[in-house]
């Protein structure tokens, strides 16, 4: 007699849910604004929608950075409790604890390198990281190994790339074959 195993089908729809649910809260903070979520490209990043910007319920630090900068590329979600890029696993006990805090979010201009930060009145201009780059280009890596020393892996099955990561940069690229069932829209 053959026995199915629920625990791999249960996780999926636990992780789907979380994405779900850290969609919702992105959307219900941002909805008049017209943000675009692709969970399934990326639990750290939204983006602007086609009616975006909404000037009139835009912060004066926002028309300011608008001004400055234009169209962002994306929006970085900046996860608790120091902003880190999360992977969909990460989420999971985070929105089972507290599912209901919008987290704080940057601005990610790739053609100039920057990421913006408000902070208040005020924001905050940082160099934009390898780790948001690659996110950016491939979504969020399907597989993240720590490696002692600093060095974190990021592989993307779906580009055929392995990639070493030390303080956001990268340190070392591999390529493989990609493989077709990890292939992200």
């Amino acid at each position: 007699m053959k026995q199915w195993k629920l625990v791999p089908s249960l996780r999926l729809l636990r992780g789907r849910f979380v994405v779900l649910l850290a969609a919702s809260l992105i959307l219900a903070g941002c909805k008049d604004q017209d943000f675009v979520f692709k969970p399934d490209f990326s639990v750290n990043l939204f983006f602007p929608g086609p009616k975006w910007p909404n000037t009139k319920k835009m912060t004066k630090v926002e028309k300011e950075i608008y001004q400055r900068y234009g169209r962002p590329a994306a929006f970085r979600v900046l996860w608790p409790p120091k902003g880190d890029i999360k992977l969909r696993s990460d989420l999971e006990d985070a929105f089972a604890k507290q599912p209901k805090v919008m987290p704080a979010y940057s601005w990610v201009y790739p053609t100039v390198g920057k990421e913006i930060i408000i902070q208040g009145q005020a924001y905050e201009e940082r160099p934009l990281t390898d780790e948001v780059r690659l996110i950016l280009k491939y979504g969020d890596p399907e597989d993240v190994k720590d490696l002692s020393s600093g060095v974190i892996q990021w592989t993307y099955f779906s580009a055929g790339k392995m990639l070493k990561l030390r303080n956001g940069r990268v340190v070392e690229e591999k390529e493989f074959p990609a493989m077709g069932r990890f292939l992200k829209n």
